[in-house]
């Protein structure tokens, strides 16, 4: 289960090193100087200071990532949390929920919807919305060329769909039947409209949460996936909690100070389709290279 109290955005991330086109003064490896001659003085030597104050700042010395015993006061998680923007583990806030014992059985979820159509989005290993590598004819600036894909989205029957994300993918074309990766990820606010019958449940709000961020959650989704799902790098634009309620998530966190770090740039886009083995919606820069990319991109697709 995930709550988020904001309007979503999303950007694709990853890792880079800064570029200085200033005017400053640079040293024998190419770094500008901000005065003296300690590494800590260089632009990327006072980032990387800064990103370690930062983290200590907000996880201590150790580096870990806090746990806590809840249901906390809105209070404290104001407080402690919230507004120096801290991640935390909270443990034993959702004890009193069904889901807990009830969503462990497949054949419970199954017979609560059995006729409900779900949003099951498909890729072949498991990376929707990430940078893909295509054919030299377009590149990116940095030596590579990538588009940014997003998932391949059918409208199935849940029973259907939970099979396919334990057990494999079904009739997926000329991909091997353990390639394709499904995953139940579908957002805005998906507990409600495609997992109603659930409802009962889980709660629909985190009442301290809610006390301590001023406003319900602008979405509750329910998400279900294998150990092959995979959530890129991105960021967020509001506060979340994530409710795991049966398995185990895997986090990667990074401190804003981080953000020299990251690529953000516009790529082309692309997206998965049964059939034609890729369709690609570009943006208008990029309308011209619609032929040849399509045509170098097949390999890419799921296939008929």
């Amino acid at each position: 289960m995930f709550e988020d109290y904001g309007d979503e955005e999303e950007e694709e991330e990853e890792e880079e090193d800064i570029e200085d086109d200033g005017g400053g003064q640079e040293d024998s490896d190419g770094e500008e100087e901000v005065g003296g001659d300690d590494a800590t003085t260089t632009i990327s030597g006072v980032l990387n200071t800064l990103s370690q104050n930062v983290r200590e700042l907000s996880l201590g010395t150790c580096g870990e990532v806090p746990k806590v015993v809840g249901p906390l006061s809105a209070l404290g998680f104001l407080r402690e949390y919230v507004m120096p923007g801290r991640p935390c583990i909270i443990t034993d806030a959702i004890a009193h929920w069904p889901a807990l014992q009830l969503w462990s059985s497949n054949e419970y979820l199954c017979s609560k919807l059995q006729h409900q159509h779900i949003s099951l989005h498909c890729t072949p290993d498991g990376r929707a919305d990430a940078l893909v590598p295509i054919s030299p004819l377009v590149d990116d600036g940095g030596g590579s060329s990538v588009v940014f894909v997003s998932a391949l989205v059918e409208q199935v029957e849940f029973p259907q769909a939970l099979e396919r994300i334990v057990g494999g993918s079904r009739c997926c074309g000329c991909l091997q039947e353990d390639d394709e990766v499904a995953y139940a990820q579908q957002q805005n606010g998906c507990f409600k409209s495609e997992y109603s019958s659930l409802a009962s449940d889980a709660d629909a709000h985190i009442p301290w949460a809610t006390e301590a961020l001023g406003c319900m959650p602008e979405a509750v989704n329910l998400w279900i996936g294998n150990q092959r799902s995979v959530t890129s790098f991105h960021k967020d634009h509001y506060e979340n909690l994530y409710a795991v309620v049966t398995g185990e998530k895997h986090f990667t966190l990074l401190p804003p100070t981080d953000l020299h770090r990251m690529y953000i740039r516009s790529y082309p886009s692309a997206h998965y389709v049964r059939g034609v083995r890729l369709s690609l919606l570009f943006l208008p820069l990029l309308l011209l290279l619609l032929l040849p990319l399509f045509l170098s991109f097949t390999f890419l697709g799921f296939g008929a």
